[in-house]
C-alpha cells in the first residue's frame, strides 16, 4: 500500500470542499482504490477492469442530468 496514503488521515487527503455531500464510506473506498492503483510493486496493482468494478460496487455514484452513464464493467 502506498506509504503516503497509509499515513494520512482522510481529512488530510481529501479537500472537503469538493466531497461535501460524500459519505465516510465512499471517500474511504476512493482512497483504498487510489492505494492499492498506487502500489509499488506493479504486480499488486489491479487492473482498470477490477478498479471499475470495485468503483461500480463501492461507492454509489449520483444520477447526473448532463451526461448518460453506462457501466463498461460487462464489456471485454
Amino acid at each position: 500500500m502506498n506509504m503516503l496514503l497509509r499515513e494520512k488521515s482522510m481529512e488530510q487527503l481529501i479537500d472537503r470542499r469538493s466531497c461535501r455531500d460524500a459519505d465516510a464510506a465512499s471517500v474511504e473506498a476512493m482512497i483504498d482504490v487510489a492505494a492499492r492503483c498506487t502500489a509499488g510493486n506493479l504486480d499488486e496493482r489491479p487492473s482498470m477492469k477490477r478498479v471499475l468494478q470495485w468503483l461500480e460496487q463501492e461507492i454509489a455514484m449520483p444520477p447526473s442530468s448532463s451526461y448518460s452513464y453506462e457501466s463498461h464493467s460487462d464489456h471485454s
